[in-house]
């Protein structure tokens, strides 16, 4: 999240989220070499693969909008996948409660 987003979603004035941007990404600069990384393969190959091999083809033009959705791919799509081969995975274990179901799969949690 840029510092203009967390402005408008904390409230908090921008110089103030501008100042706290700045030293997170001070503190963590590995976080923008991954982002640069990213966006170069995405540049070359105008793809990604997630930890389960889904894929996000990029058929737009690379903006700031494009980016977020290039960060956002991998983490975002795993756990969806994680999630929902766990679901089976509970259901096809013989240590699983026969009573027992999971009702819902909802974003990143089972219940």
């Amino acid at each position: 999240m840029g510092p203009d987003r967390l402005a408008t979603t904390t409230g908090l004035p921008l110089h103030e989220c501008l100042r706290h941007y700045q030293m997170y990404h001070h503190i963590t600069p590995e976080l923008q070499r991954w982002w640069a990384r990213l966006e170069r393969e995405v540049r070359q190959t105008r793809c990604l693969f997630n930890s389960y091999s889904g894929r996000l083809l990029f058929m737009q033009r690379l903006d700031d909008a494009a980016l977020e959705s290039i960060v956002a791919y991998r983490p975002q799509s795993s756990i969806g996948v994680k999630v929902s081969r766990v679901m089976y995975q509970c259901q096809e274990d013989s240590d699983w409660p026969i009573h027992t179901h999971v009702l819902l799969n909802v974003h990143d949690s089972l219940t």
